[in-house]
């Protein structure tokens, strides 16, 4: 396991201040930006075949003035893997992303996401030596969620999707 405390102090970082209709461009500023925040994590074997890991974020992403900026960023995270193997050749897993909620406010209003989780299932078969097979389920309860608030705009996260693969060397 691990934990880490941060803090980091950028100074005139490139912070969007709007959009310029008459110059067809963004207009940027330079804000003074601290975070300062704690990590920790945690992993290992805790059986025959099962592997665990897990993390939380906390960080606070603060102005000059002691106000909240990048709101965009969320200030909280958590993720937890699992991987278990019942026999050599079958491999199951499983993927847990949280963040909390994160909004931006433009000339247009304030954009809001709320805080919202993601689940991603992996099944895998080796045949023998030179097949196998895998098969991964993304966002698997489906929840319509947005991207990234970053760019003032957002976009929806891909739905549910399956993919699989034949993986075949020689």
């Amino acid at each position: 396991g691990s934990i880490a405390l941060f803090r980091a102090e950028q100074s005139n970082l490139a912070e969007a201040a709007g959009y310029d209709v008459s110059l067809g461009q963004t207009l940027y500023t330079g804000i003074d930006l601290r975070s300062e925040g704690v990590e920790a994590e945690i992993g290992g074997r805790i059986a025959p075949g099962l592997t665990v890991q897990g993390g939380v974020t906390h960080l606070s992403l603060k102005g000059d003035a002691g106000d909240p900026v990048r709101t965009y960023v969320p200030r909280t995270t958590a993720n937890l893997l699992v991987r278990w193997e019942p026999l050599e050749s079958v491999q199951l897993g499983a993927a847990m992303r949280w963040q909390d909620d994160v909004s931006i406010t433009n000339a247009l209003g304030t954009i809001r996401q709320g805080a919202y989780a993601t689940l991603q299932l992996q099944a895998g078969y080796k045949l023998n030596e030179n097949v196998s097979f895998n098969l991964n389920v993304a966002n698997v309860t489906n929840h319509k969620h947005l991207t990234s608030l970053y760019w003032d705009q957002a976009l929806y996260a891909a739905q549910r999707n399956v993919t699989g693969s034949v993986r075949m060397t020689f």
